[in-house]
């Protein structure tokens, strides 16, 4: 029998709060917005996002209740992002946009979220779960997270310089300029980040990235309600990070330390976007119909274990002791090879990606009455995606601590293409009377996916799948300051290449219950929910262990239970010129299997799942608290985050813990002459020593201690 107290915390948050007069429907308060409908939806604005500075979404999405983030290499290249208990790795399992748009590489053929828009390009951050989730897919069981991109100024002209430089040779400068005369609006961004890596190799090689951006848009005011957009972006990424970490002892002694075995490790990749479309906004209507073209090019050199592919890394770096202890003294570098299968082994994995469209939203309303009205919304999207691999794989020598060529000849891997055409509708209807809202909805996907084989095997396969994800919701404004929601959804995830399990898709019946409040300066935000998965899913990846035999597959977990709690607390206090914000975030999770199953998923763990074995990567608490003062023009802030221990798979045979981790974040900054800006960050003030992950290959770190300075000048 299941646990039935969450059925009884859902009861009991049933009551649930709004706030002000019903014809404001969104406030924004410390990252927290409310909207009047029955759905959990965090809005960051520009004034939170300008607080720390922060140039990794990781860090951003920290202060939203419901997100779990499992970091990788400090900087958010490479962002890990789950939402209510679904396993955060490459954000596979959550849909991620940018204006509205799916800005994966290919969210369909391989959701892996290898690229993501540059945060100095970004003013918005709107996060979605529950009900209101079903609008977007197609993954629908976490959520989705739009990053809305900077908009053009409304002045004439205006133009803005930012420079920063910090820890680890960290570098910034961005310029934008633009303006709006006439009927025509016009913008360009340029920016350039750069670092030397807080990670040291012995033999002196790069740690670091180095990153660039390009981006523009172009408006046409076609008349006082319609409008044609152009929307341009260009990016490229030069990073020496690595998948191989270390064993714990190493990490115990340093944990910013690299084997001499990743001496060589290196992504390059480049990216560009094109969006062109029209907008049309009356006091009834809203409809936006946008055709975009994407495209991202990725090589990544990288250490993927010894010549002797039986030799597990892993358990190399778990036991570096008898018939282990040669590969890991050559590995760091301590021991040359003998050519006897301790040669290193490199991938080069080349994809080329792309991801084009129509897309079109839409929404009216019905005014009957002041208390009375009618909103429906939809939408349509027809889109193609793709991924080309290209892999192959070198030998090297480890000499004296260095890598040199073998000799031997480069190994083909996967050479194969992943097509998908997908599908999509949705229609979601939102009818007030009084102080209710009903909404109710449905979302369509159907969705081909196919393989074309380039090897010698020849397996190619075809891949139909379809599916139908209704939702509705309840939302009652009890008083001025009070309100109460309930939404139930089914939750699916249909982005799988090849199935090794039953064929079904991952889907679970999804509940949530809370209450709102808000009155004057104070917020909070209470929400229960309930997953019930009937099939939960994991794709095996080359960054969780995967060699190529594996790789893309999809493996069937059977039942799984996830459910917890989100709670946002926010209060501005004003003492005569001081104003003292403050914020809380609490996150309880409670995600583990539902039943007994072997797995084939590295990411769970090779053997038989038992019932209660916890799903990898996904603390049980999350704790965040903000405190700032702002005096004209002095602000200062210091945030605090603090998240429970979590395991790096399922098994408990060989399962890791990756220990609890308290993070101490503080920004100052100094505004002069109101278009002149002064302003100093530090990430991680305590420096914690921080596991942020167990996989590939042993243990990697989090982010050190670092100090940012910089300056931006407003023209």
């Amino acid at each position: 029998m299941r646990d039935p107290m969450p059925y009884v915390v859902l009861f009991f948050l049933a009551p649930a709060l709004f706030a002000q007069e019903q014809s404001q429907e969104t406030m924004t308060v410390h990252g927290s917005s409310v909207f009047l409908e029955p759905g959990s939806t965090t809005v960051i604005g520009v004034e939170q996002l300008e607080t720390y500075k922060y140039t990794d979404l990781n860090r951003v999405l920290k202060t939203v209740p419901g997100v779990q983030i499992q970091e990788e290499d400090g900087f958010g290249l490479r962002p890990n992002i789950g939402m209510r208990g679904v396993a955060p790795h490459r954000s596979r399992k959550i849909l991620i946009m940018e204006d509205g748009i799916p800005s994966g590489p290919a969210p369909y053929a391989a959701p892996a979220a290898y690229y993501v828009p540059t945060m100095t390009t970004i003013e918005n951050v709107e996060v979605t779960k529950g009900s209101s989730a079903v609008r977007y897919g197609p993954q629908t069981v976490g959520g989705a997270i739009n990053l809305i991109s900077r908009r053009i100024p409304v002045d004439p002209f205006a133009a803005q310089v930012e420079v920063a430089q910090g820890s680890f040779g960290f570098r910034k400068a961005v310029a934008s300029m633009g303006g709006t005369q006439d009927n025509w609006g016009w913008s360009i961004l340029g920016a350039q980040m750069e670092s030397d890596g807080f990670k040291t190799l012995t033999n002196g090689h790069d740690t670091g990235f180095h990153k660039r951006d390009l981006f523009g848009k172009l408006t046409y005011q076609l008349t006082d309600n319609q409008e044609f957009f152009l929307k341009a972006g260009w990016s490229d990424e030069l990073s020496d990070e690595s998948y191989l970490g270390l064993t714990k002892a190493d990490f115990e002694a340093d944990p910013y330390q690299r084997y001499a075995a990743s001496e060589r490790d290196q992504m390059r990749n480049g990216h560009r976007t094109l969006a062109f479309g029209h907008e049309l906004r009356t006091d009834a209507w809203l409809s936006r119909l946008t055709l975009y073209n994407h495209g991202f090019d990725r090589l990544w050199k990288r250490f993927d274990g010894m010549s002797d592919r039986s030799l597990d890394i892993r358990s190399v770096l778990t036991n570096p002791i008898g018939q282990n202890a040669h590969i890991y003294d050559v590995i760091r570098g301590v021991s040359d090879s003998l050519g006897t299968g301790d040669l290193v082994l490199q991938a080069n994995n080349h994809r080329s990606y792309y991801s084009r469209g129509i897309n079109w939203d839409a929404q009216y309303l019905w005014k009957f009455s002041d208390a009375t009205s009618n909103q429906l919304e939809w939408g349509l999207r027809l889109h193609q995606d793709s991924i080309r691999h290209d892999h192959t794989s070198d030998t090297f020598v480890m000499t004296e601590g260095h890598l040199t060529p073998s000799g031997e000849p480069t190994a083909v891997g996967a050479q194969d293409r992943i097509m998908a055409e997908a599908w999509s509708a949705f229609v979601w209807d939102t009818y007030t009377v009084g102080d209710w809202r009903f909404s109710g909805g449905v979302r369509q996907e159907w969705v081909t996916i196919e393989e074309d084989d380039y090897s010698a095997a020849n397996a190619d396969f075809t891949n139909k799948r379809a599916a139908t994800m209704p939702g509705i919701g309840v939302f009652h404004q009890i008083d001025s300051n009070l309100g109460w929601l309930l939404g139930v959804y089914r939750g699916m995830g249909l982005a799988a290449a090849d199935d090794q399990g039953s064929g079904k898709p991952e889907e679970s019946i999804n509940y949530e219950s809370g209450f709102r409040f808000m009155r004057d300066r104070t917020l909070v935000d209470l929400i229960g929910y309930w997953n019930d998965y009937r099939n939960i899913k994991g794709t095996c990846s080359v960054s969780e262990g995967c060699g190529n035999a594996t790789r893309d597959i999809s493996y069937d977990g059977g039942e799984a239970l996830i459910y917890g709690l989100e709670l946002t607390a926010s209060h501005q206090l004003r003492a005569g010129p001081l104003e003292f914000p403050t914020a809380l975030q609490y996150t309880l999770t409670r995600a583990s299997f539902d039943g007994n199953f072997v797995s084939g998923l590295s990411d769970w763990g090779i053997g038989t799942i038992q019932k209660g074995d916890p799903i990898p990567y996904v603390p049980q608490h999350q704790l965040g608290i903000q405190a700032g003062v702002r005096w004209e023009p002095v602000l200062f802030h210091l945030q605090w985050k603090h998240q429970s221990k979590s395991y790096d798979q399922a098994l408990a045979q060989g399962r890791e813990t990756l220990p609890a981790s308290t993070i101490l974040d503080a920004s100052l900054s100094l505004t002069l002459a109101e278009a002149y800006e002064l302003y100093a960050t530090a990430d991680n003030i305590t420096n914690e020593k921080v596991i942020a992950s167990f996989r590939p290959f042993g243990a990697r770190p989090g982010k050190p201690q670092a100090f940012v300075f910089g300056a931006k000048a407003r023209f």
